[in-house]
């Protein structure tokens, strides 16, 4: 469904096969596991196979990688507002529900705003590259850096309203919508499969916490250990007995992640020359 989702958006602005958005997607799901960088390291390895594969146009690749992240975030805020919403339903609070919304409601405002707000980047990256040049005289021809800069927000802004303008990218959200689905109910099933009945909109609720979790930046591989007590500690303060919770963190993730495994490291390894220049 993840694969879906992007190859929607990108067939809007480029003739890329499936099978090309296919592997691209294995190999960042790759690197978003070996590589600890906020996903970015995935990015990389999608963006250079796609460049160097198909030789598509980096600003199209860029502006469909953007509104991917964009559909991710809507996604998550959906999730997570449905979920509060039934979880304060049925009663359970607690302050780690709210911190995590605000949280969430940052990152996604944080993609739109770099997505939408061109004239905003445009004098931000200004102001960077000015401070660069007077601080350590790189560049040394700013005038020119901040042109080429410019132009390349410019293109990037271009493919970015030629993919919203598509109704096509409403299919790409629901799509989105399908794969978090999928991926909670594996949760659910492992609570499910140590014969422990949980709250479906916990997990519902939950999930979006899991995924931010996973593309934070800590310098581990697959987040190992971090994200699993911080989802445990969450779990049990939402309710669910302790050995419950860590039951069933321990079979999500590791089914998760040998299933990841298992499929990317063959395209990583077979499609190397594609993505190291």
């Amino acid at each position: 469904m993840f694969i879906l989702a992007w190859h929607v958006i990108l067939s809007i602005v480029t003739t890329v096969k499936f099978k090309h958005n296919f592997i691209a997607t294995l190999l960042q799901i790759f690197g978003n596991i070996v590589i600890p960088s906020a996903s970015l390291g995935g990015e990389i390895l999608r963006v250079s196979y796609l460049k160097n594969r198909t030789n598509t146009n980096l600003e199209k690749l860029i502006a469909s990688i953007a509104i991917n992240r964009l559909q991710y975030g809507i996604t998550m805020i959906a999730f997570i507002m449905i979920g509060l919403f039934f979880i304060l339903l049925n009663g359970i609070f607690s302050l780690y529900i709210f911190l995590a919304f605000i949280i969430i409601i940052i990152y996604t405002f944080i993609i739109y705003f770099l997505t939408f707000k061109s004239k905003v980047i445009k004098s931000f990256s200004a102001k960077i590259i000015n401070f660069s040049h007077k601080k350590f005289n790189r560049p040394k021809n700013y005038l020119e850096a901040i042109d080429k800069v410019n132009d390349f927000i410019d293109k990037f802004d271009h493919w970015i309203k030629n993919i919203t303008n598509n109704r096509l990218w409403f299919l790409g959200i629901f799509l989105m919508i399908l794969q978090w689905l999928f991926s909670s109910l594996t949760i659910y099933l492992a609570f499910l499969a140590i014969h422990y009945k949980v709250n479906f909109t916990i997990i519902v609720f939950t999930y979006p916490i899991f995924v931010l979790l996973t593309v934070t930046p800590l310098g581990i591989p697959g987040n190992i250990g971090f994200l699993d007590l911080v989802m445990i500690g969450l779990y049990t303060k939402l309710g669910i007995d302790i050995v419950y919770a860590t039951a069933a963190t321990l079979i999500a993730r590791s089914f998760m992640l040998l299933e990841d495994l298992l499929i990317s490291v063959p395209f990583a390894i077979k499609h190397r020359k594609h993505y190291i220049n």
